[in-house]
């Protein structure tokens, strides 16, 4: 591009990114598994997104059971603006990302996707899906009435547990030395 327009594409903009973690592609599916043909979900469509994640952990089967393999193969059940907004998450931005930093990226990501309307409810539980596993783990059972009342209850949670984001959970750099 350089040599035909003078440019230098960014380098977020060269291709597709991930945004798991490297090594949620090493683990291995289970053997005589076949991948299924997803129905596939824009957000336009008029189905829910609650409707969508369901009928997409239905279809994966028994991987439904892990979380890696879940966001892993997510991005084959979207198209059209949900796929935008996927894509348009950082890369590895799984991993390492408190509450507050979690929520403001969901909000961001949200007001970017304006033709998908969602509930109250629903946003509360699409976030809590999102959610890194020592959260999620604490949210089993909690009720949230909304996303304040989330960001309020985990925050709180955070502050007295700061042993989450340390050792087992701490971010670790990847091939290019990123945190």
């Amino acid at each position: 591009m350089r040599d035909k327009f003078g440019i230098l594409p960014k380098k977020r903009m060269i291709g597709y990114s991930k945004p798991y973690p490297n090594d949620y592609d090493l683990i291995p599916l289970p053997p005589k598994y076949r991948l299924p043909d997803f129905t596939k979900f824009s957000g336009s469509e008029g189905t829910s997104s609650i409707e969508h994640v369901s009928r997409y952990l239905a279809q994966l089967g028994m991987v439904s059971a892990s979380d890696e393999l879940r966001v892993r193969f997510f991005s084959q059940s979207l198209t059209g603006p949900a796929f935008g907004w996927y894509t348009s998450l950082l890369p590895d931005s799984r991993r390492g990302e408190t509450v507050s930093e979690y929520i403001q990226r969901f909000r961001t990501v949200r007001n970017r996707c304006y033709s998908v309307r969602l509930s109250e409810k629903e946003a509360v539980e699409l976030a809590v899906a999102g959610l890194s596993a020592p959260l999620k783990d604490v949210t089993f059972q909690a009720e949230y009435n909304s996303l304040a009342h989330m960001v309020q209850k985990l925050t709180a949670y955070e502050q007295r547990h700061p042993e989450l984001y340390q050792d087992k959970y701490k971010r670790r750099p990847d091939r290019d030395g990123r945190r």
